[in-house]
C-alpha cells in the first residue's frame, strides 16, 4: 500500500478503480500545414464545432433541476470564452504574424490570454485562466478531429489536471479526483464541491504511480490517497463511505432549519455563489440567504463590461428566487490587468496591491454607476443588501454614499422605483478592521473577507504553494483583527458576517459563537452540515 499526500477539497471519502487521463502533446511533423488563410479557416471551423457542442450540451441540461445549475453556469462561461475577440486576436496574431500552423497558433495565443488573467489580484478571479487554457484543449481537440473522451465504468480520475467540461460530460462516474495541479477555486473545484465529488489536488508524485488495477482510495479529509490498499484499511474505508451515505441523508433535516445553538445563539447561515444560477440550488439547501454574490463573473471573459440591462437581468433572477431571503451583492472585485480593454489602466508591477474592486470603480466610475443603477433597479424584486469590496479609508465610504446619491437622483428623474438597501462593505484589509470602530458609524453591515484578510496580514499570497506552511489561517493576529471588527460592528449596533474560507472551518466555530458573529456564508455543499454542527454546540 502506497500512501499520498495532498491539499484535499470535499471533505469526503471515495473508493474505485483508478483512471488515468494525459494530455498528448501536438506533434507538427504529422501536421499538413496550409497558407495562414487556411490555418485561421481551421481554427474558426474548430471553434463553431466546439460553440455548437458546448450549446448543444446547455440544451440538454434540465434547467429545472438543482444539480444542473452549475454545470450550465460553467457551459455558458465556456461558450463565453470560446468567442472571446482577445482569444482570438491572439490566435489570429500567431497564424498572420508569425506563419504558425493552426494548433501551435492556438497554444501559444491561448497561453497569452491565460497568462494574462494569472496576473489578476483577486485570487478568485485569477484561476480563470483555466478556462481559457481548458478551451484551448477543447478547440485542440476540435481542430485536429478528437473526441472528448467519454468514461463507461465508476472510476477515481487522476491527471495532471482537468477540463471541468470532461467532469461535467461524466458526472455520475467520476467518483473522486486527483491532480497534481489546479487552484482550490477553478471551476473544476467549484463543480467538485457542488456535486460533493471527493478531490485532491498538487501531489508531488509522478502520475505513474497509480498504474494499478486495483482500487484508490480518496480521503479528501486528511488529505490522503491510499493506492491499492490492504484489507484492513479497505474494509475500514468502506465503512466511513457508508457512515458519510447515512449521514448525508440524516442531514436533509436541516433543510430550512435555523442554526441555533444549544444555548439559544442563532448564527445564520448564508450561500456564496457566483451566478444568479447558483440562487436556485441555495434555496434548496434551505440557506437563510445569499451572504455574497461574486458580480465579477458577469464582467469576465469579454471586451467590454455587461450592460445594465444584462446585470439587471442577472441580479433580478436571484433576488426573486430568494425572496423574501437577503441577497448581498458585491460590486465587481476585479483587478485592472484582465480588463484593460476597457478601463485603460496601464499594467501593474504588484497588482494585488493597486487598481482592484472599489479602486476600480472609481478609477472608471462609469462602469461603477452602470453596475449600482442595475442593482437600484432590480432591489425592486427582493430583499438586496450591496457590498463593497477592498475598503481601507473612510473617504472611500464617503465617495461611495456619494455615487449613491447621484445614480439614485437618475432613477428618481426617470421613474424608475426601487427600494431601501442596506448598504456595507468587505473588510478585507487589516487598515479597515483597524478602524473598523469609525467604518461601522457610516454603514449597515460588515463582511469579512478572511481570505484576503489572512493573506495581507501575513504577507502571504495564499495561491503560492511556496509559501503555504507560512499561512497559518488560524493565527493570533488574524483572529484578533476578525475579534475586533466582530466587536466594533455591535458596538454601533450594525451587523457582522464571514464570508471567507474560515466561515467553514469547524475548528473555529466556538470563536464565532462566543464572539456572536451575526452570520456564516459558505459554499452551498457545507450548508447543511455547518448548520447541524452548530445546533450540536
Amino acid at each position: 500500500m502506497q500512501v499520498i499526500k495532498s491539499r484535499a477539497l470535499c471533505g469526503r471519502i471515495a473508493i474505485e478503480k483508478p483512471l488515468i487521463l494525459s494530455k498528448k502533446s501536438f506533434d507538427v511533423s504529422t501536421y499538413s500545414k496550409g497558407s495562414a488563410d487556411e490555418e485561421w479557416q481551421k481554427v474558426c471551423n474548430a471553434r463553431q464545432a466546439l460553440v455548437d457542442m458546448l450549446n448543444l450540451e446547455l440544451a440538454s441540461a434540465n434547467p429545472d433541476k438543482a444539480s444542473s445549475k452549475d454545470a450550465r453556469e460553467v457551459i455558458s462561461a465556456y461558450v463565453q470564452v470560446a468567442l472571446d475577440v482577445a482569444l482570438e486576436e491572439a490566435i489570429k496574431e500567431e497564424i498572420y504574424e508569425k506563419n504558425l500552423p493552426a494548433p501551435m497558433a492556438i497554444e501559444n495565443g491561448g497561453h497569452k490570454i491565460s497568462e494574462s488573467i494569472r496576473m489578476i489580484p483577486d485570487s478568485y478571479i485569477r484561476t480563470r485562466y483555466k478556462d481559457v487554457e481548458n478551451i484551448i484543449d477543447q478547440l485542440e481537440e476540435c481542430l485536429l478531429g478528437n473526441t472528448m473522451f467519454k468514461i463507461n465504468e465508476d472510476c477515481i480520475v487522476i491527471a495532471n489536471d482537468l477540463n471541468p467540461a470532461m467532469l461535467i460530460k461524466n458526472l455520475g462516474k467520476i467518483k473522486g479526483l486527483i491532480l497534481k495541479v489546479g487552484a482550490d477555486n477553478s471551476h473544476t473545484a467549484i463543480l467538485a464541491n457542488s456535486y460533493d465529488i471527493p478531490t485532491l489536488i498538487g501531489f508531488d508524485e509522478d502520475i505513474s504511480a497509480f498504474l494499478v488495477d486495483e482500487d484508490v482510495i480518496i480521503d479528501a479529509i486528511k488529505g490522503e490517497a491510499y493506492i491499492s490498499p490492504d484489507v484492513t484499511t479497505l474494509t475500514n474505508y468502506r465503512a466511513m463511505l457508508n457512515a458519510f451515505i447515512e449521514e448525508d441523508e440524516a442531514l436533509k433535516e436541516y433543510i430550512g432549519k435555523s442554526a441555533i445553538t444549544k444555548g439559544g445563539t442563532r448564527i445564520k447561515i448564508y450561500a456564496n455563489i457566483g451566478s444568479s444560477m447558483e440562487a436556485y440550488e441555495t434555496k434548496r439547501v434551505g440557506a437563510d440567504g445569499i451572504g455574497l454574490f461574486r458580480s465579477e463573473f458577469l464582467f469576465l471573459g469579454r471586451e467590454e463590461a455587461p450592460g445594465e440591462e444584462e446585470q439587471f437581468n442577472a441580479y433580478k433572477e436571484a433576488l426573486e428566487v430568494m425572496y423574501p431571503k437577503e441577497v448581498v451583492i458585491r460590486t465587481c472585485d476585479v483587478g485592472a490587468d484582465k480588463m484593460s480593454s476597457y478601463i485603460n489602466v496601464a499594467r501593474e508591477a504588484n497588482p494585488a496591491l493597486g487598481l482592484r474592486a472599489v479602486r476600480i470603480g472609481f478609477h472608471n466610475e462609469k462602469i461603477l454607476r452602470t453596475q449600482l443603477r442595475a442593482l437600484f433597479r432590480a432591489s425592486n424584486y427582493g430583499n438586496l443588501s450591496i457590498n463593497f469590496p477592498m475598503i481601507a479609508n473612510e473617504w472611500e465610504i464617503d465617495r461611495i454614499y456619494e455615487i449613491i446619491k447621484e445614480v439614485k437622483d437618475e432613477l428618481d428623474r426617470e421613474a424608475i422605483p426601487y427600494k431601501y438597501v442596506r448598504i456595507g462593505i468587505m473588510i478585507e484589509t487589516p487598515a479597515a478592521a483597524l478602524i473598523s470602530q469609525r467604518l461601522a458609524k457610516k454603514v449597515d453591515f460588515f463582511s469579512i473577507g478572511t481570505n484576503d484578510l489572512i493573506q495581507y496580514t501575513l504577507a502571504c499570497d495564499r495561491q503560492n504553494d511556496e509559501v503555504r506552511k507560512h499561512l497559518d489561517v488560524h493565527h493570533e493576529a488574524v483572529l484578533s483583527l476578525i475579534k475586533m471588527t466582530i466587536d466594533n460592528a455591535h458596538k454601533n449596533g450594525i451587523t457582522v458576517g464571514v464570508c471567507g474560507g474560515l466561515a467553514q472551518d469547524l475548528d473555529l466555530l466556538d470563536f464565532f459563537i462566543e464572539n456572536k458573529v451575526d452570520e456564516l456564508s459558505v459554499g452551498q455543499a457545507q450548508i447543511l452540515r455547518l448548520k447541524h454542527s452548530i445546533c450540536l454546540k
